[in-house]
């Protein structure tokens, strides 16, 4: 959903055979770097469950003929038999079990949501993939011994809040980035706390953090900001500035807060839920992100999201810097936006390493293209 993103930039570096562009990083927030949701009180076992629904594909008593009665559609729901996964690829012939429920069979969302949320536990639907999330569950658990006392309650006894691979990419990152954590919820506070902790060298698992990390430590309420969005356009109103009115105008203004002549390293942007949700979950009205033409001196933005969907943006919209135009999904899919797999990103220690590498070579790659 519309949680807090968090933006992280970093400048260029010349190589010795290519130019790097800086990157600007923006991350959703929950199910993305957190596997909970605090705002909902969503814990992390229900959480684990429901990303494995979305992520388990299998077959049902498939039918034309969708009944209206809830309890009916809970029958169909239930005729789900696992057949592969987890895997985020698509599996020909198979459907995942959240893609049945709201796709297909169009139940409530709050049904929905508790039915995904016991997915793969005994006697479910998905308990086939329960040795699946008792893997995940073991990987998200804290070294013995460890605890964060600055962690919210819904994240459990144990385990880690922000995941380690989020951690990970910052440690890597051997040019300087600027990042930016987006979300319409209201959950920024925590990540944030449990960021500076990670940056200061003091966060139980990295204790071993280089000093120039700490530019990235968030301020608040100093380095934050708010997107507004009705029928008069887009706006955005950084702590400290007055509102701006525009696209092309508001992405300027964000330029300016993270290169200008007092740089802010990262900052965390409230989106705006109202305006998405008016609009029928319109890709054009959702988070905002700002793409600068390829250039060496241009950055390069990259937003992970787990509501990306597979073949459009769903729930962030790309925006041309220059004109304020949005862009097509097919020019910004897995270049500029790139649909965050939490499942990876919980197993793998080096899943946004890998993200972001790739991203930088899809770049290039379409900037080297000829013109069509």
């Amino acid at each position: 959903g519309f949680a807090s993103a968090q933006c992280m930039r970093r400048a260029a570096a010349t190589m010795a055979t290519a130019v790097k562009r800086s990157l600007v990083l923006h991350f959703d927030i929950n199910k993305t770097i957190i596997i909970c949701d605090p705002v909902k009180g969503v814990q992390c076992d229900a959480m684990v469950n429901a990303l494995l629904s979305e992520a388990c594909w299998g077959t049902w008593a498939e039918t034309k003929d969708i009944p209206s009665d809830v309890d009916k559609k809970l029958e169909l729901a239930a005729t789900w038999q696992f057949s592969a996964g987890p895997t985020p690829e698509e599996q020909p012939g198979l459907i995942t079990y959240a893609d049945l429920l709201e796709c297909v069979l169009g139940i409530e969302k709050k049904v929905m949501q508790e039915l995904k949320n016991r997915f793969a536990q005994p006697g479910e639907p998905g308990a086939a993939a329960n040795p699946a999330y008792l893997d995940l569950q073991a990987k998200l658990r804290l070294p013995e011994g460890v605890s964060l006392p600055a962690a919210p309650a819904s994240v459990g006894e144990g385990r880690y809040f922000i995941v380690p691979s989020f951690f990970n990419l910052l440690l890597h990152l051997e040019r300087e980035a600027g990042t930016s954590a987006s979300s319409f919820g209201i959950d920024t506070a925590d990540v944030v706390k449990e960021l500076n902790c990670f940056l200061e060298g003091t966060h139980p698992c990295f204790p071993d953090v280089p000093e120039s990390l700490r530019r990235y430590s968030l301020q608040l309420p100093q380095d934050t900001g708010k997107w507004l969005r009705d029928s008069a356009g887009i706006h955005l109103t950084l702590k400290g500035s007055p509102q701006v009115d525009g696209a092309v105008e508001c992405a300027a203004a964000l330029n300016g807060r993270l290169f200008g002549p007092s740089p802010r390293w990262s900052m965390a942007l409230q989106d705006y839920y109202p305006y998405w949700r008016e609009c029928k979950e319109a890709d054009d009205s959702g988070k905002l992100v700002f793409i600068d033409p390829p250039s060496a001196g241009a950055p390069h933005s990259i937003f992970f999201d787990d509501n990306i969907e597979r073949d459009r943006a769903h729930i962030v919209d790309a925006r041309d810097s220059v004109s304020g135009a949005p862009v097509a999904f097919s020019d910004t899919k897995n270049i500029y936006l790139v649909k965050s797999e939490p499942i990876l990103a919980i197993s793998d220690p080096d899943y946004f390493i890998k993200a972001v590498a790739t991203a930088e070579a899809s770049a290039a790659s379409a900037a080297a293209a000829p013109a069509a």
